[in-house]
C-alpha cells in the first residue's frame, strides 16, 4: 500500500499473529501513515496478552500527538471472537483457553473504541473495503497460509453464522481415510493444502524420500511451500507427491465452494499463493468442475490485490473504520 505522511483521521490496526505483531495508523483510504512489527511469545495465555499490551504500549507512545490518538483501534487475530462482546474466545495455535474482553480492556487503557474479529474475517473486511472485492456484492476470500479459512460475503454481508465461526474450510474432510486431525477428524484440506500441513508432511515423509533435494533445504531452515512447489517443478519426487496432494484438495475444497456459495468473485490470499501458477491451476479446475450456473455466476478468479504482509493490519484497520462508521 502507499505511504503517507499524513496522520490525521486514521484508525490503528493491529494484527495479532503467531510469530508476531503488526500495528499500523491506517487512513479511510486505506493508506498505512506508520506501521511498526513486534514479537510475539505465545507460550501461554499470560505471555501472548503481555506481547500485545508491550507492542501497543511502544507504538502508542510513538509519533505524533495525533499518532497516539486514532479514531478507533481494530484487532484482529486467529481463533474464535465474539464482535458483538469484544471477544476473544477461544484459539488453538496461541493458547487462549478462558475468554479475555480485550475491546473494553483496550478502550479503558487507550480512550478510543476497540473493535475486535477473526483474522480471515477482518481480511475479507478489507478485500471489500479497498481490494477484489470492491463492486462484488457476493464473494470469497480464501487464505491459505500457515492454516486455511475464507470469509464470505453474501448481498453485500459478511457470513458469520451463529458462533462468528462460518468459513473454517481448512477443516473441511477431503480425504475421510487420510490422517488425523487435531479437530477430531480426518483428511481435513489444512493439514494436506496449508504451508504448514505442507511442511509437516513434507517432514513425515522424507525418510521415504532419501534422494530428496528437500532434506538439504530442512537442514538449512529453508523448507517452504514456496520451496517445495519450486522442487516439484524441478522434479523432485517428494515434492510432487506433496504438491499434487495440496494442489487436489485445494481443488475439491474451491468446486464445493463456489457450488455451494455461489459467488461473482473467488479471492485468494495467503502466503501459499506466491506462486502464481497455483492459481491458474485453481481457476482452470473451478471453470471445468463447478456447477453451469456458479460457473456463469463466477466473473472473477484472481489473486489479492492487497499486499500480503498487510493484509492483516488493513483487516484490523477495517474493523475499526466499520465499527465507528
Amino acid at each position: 500500500m502507499k505511504m503517507s505522511e499524513d496522520h490525521t483521521g486514521t484508525v490503528a490496526g493491529i494484527d495479532v499473529g503467531g510469530t508476531k505483531i503488526s500495528i499500523g495508523l491506517v487512513d479511510a483510504d486505506g493508506r498505512i501513515v506508520r506501521s511498526a512489527r513486534y514479537p510475539m511469545d505465545r507460550r501461554e495465555q499470560a505471555s501472548a496478552l503481555g506481547s500485545i499490551d508491550r507492542a501497543l504500549d511502544d507504538f502508542m507512545s510513538g509519533g505524533s500527538r495525533s499518532a497516539r490518538e486514532p479514531l478507533a483501534i481494530g484487532l484482529c487475530m486467529p481463533g474464535q471472537i465474539d464482535p458483538a462482546r469484544g471477544a476473544w474466545v477461544h484459539c488453538l495455535s496461541i493458547p487462549i483457553g478462558s475468554e479475555v474482553p480485550l475491546a473494553a480492556l483496550l478502550q479503558e487503557r487507550y480512550g478510543a473504541p476497540a473493535f475486535l474479529d477473526n483474522d480471515v474475517k477482518a481480511a475479507t473486511l478489507a478485500e471489500q473495503r479497498w481490494g477484489g472485492g470492491r463492486g462484488h456484492a457476493d464473494f470469497v476470500y480464501v487464505n491459505v497460509g500457515t492454516g486455511i479459512a475464507c470469509g464470505i460475503v453474501s448481498g453485500g454481508q459478511l457470513v458469520r453464522g451463529a458462533g462468528n465461526y462460518a468459513g473454517e474450510i481448512g477443516h473441511m474432510s477431503v480425504d475421510p481415510s487420510g490422517a488425523p486431525c487435531k479437530c477430531g477428524s480426518r483428511g481435513c484440506l489444512e493439514n494436506i493444502a496449508s504451508g504448514g500441513g505442507m511442511i509437516s508432511r513434507v517432514r513425515e515423509l522424507l525418510p521415504q524420500f532419501p534422494d530428496s533435494s528437500l532434506h538439504g533445504l530442512e537442514r538449512s531452515g529453508g523448507l517452504n511451500s514456496s520451496a517445495v512447489f519450486a522442487a516439484y517443478r524441478q522434479g523432485d519426487a517428494l515434492a510432487a507427491k506433496v504438491s499434487e496432494d495440496a494442489v487436489a484438495a485445494l481443488e475439491t475444497a474451491l468446486v464445493s465452494l463456489v457450488n455451494l456459495t455461489n459467488p461473482q468473485a473467488v479471492i485468494l490470499g495467503g502466503g501459499v499463493f506466491r506462486d502464481e501458477w497455483l492459481a491458474g491451476r485453481l481457476r482452470e479446475h473451478v471453470a471445468a468442475h463447478s456447477m453451469p450456473a456458479a460457473r456463469k455466476s463466477l466473473a472473477s478468479f484472481q489473486l489479492s490485490q492487497l499486499t500480503a504482509s498487510d493484509v492483516g493490519l488493513l483487516g484490523a484497520a477495517s474493523l475499526a473504520w466499520e465499527g465507528i462508521k
